[in-house]
């Protein structure tokens, strides 16, 4: 009887202890990840907006030099976007990794 209640208070004891060791990292990929989505819906929005520019400025007949630096503008956006993904998919990958084992 003594021996099951030790063995019952030593896995509530370990369950006790795995709880905030699991809850922290969790948090923490999660604190990031919800960053890291954010920063993405930002760009997203930004390139959106020079689109929808650029298409607007198509319309007209406009300087071949406007769509030129329209069409840059794209470009630097699509670039911040791609280097900001990046973040996104490292704290992916680490879930995956963390939920695998």
């Amino acid at each position: 009887m003594a021996v099951q209640e030790t063995a019952s208070q030593l896995s509530m004891a370990l369950k006790v202890q795995e709880y905030p060791t699991l809850k922290v990292p969790y948090e923490t990929l999660n604190k990031r990840f919800r960053a890291a989505q954010k920063n993405i819906d930002r760009e997203t929005s930004h390139v959106t907006m020079v689109v929808a520019e650029l298409e607007k400025t198509l319309s007209s007949f406009p300087v071949v030099d406007s769509v030129v630096s329209l069409l840059d503008g794209v470009v630097e956006k699509l670039s911040a976007l791609k280097r900001k993904r990046l973040p996104l998919w490292c704290v992916l990958y680490t879930v995956g990794r963390i939920l695998k084992h």
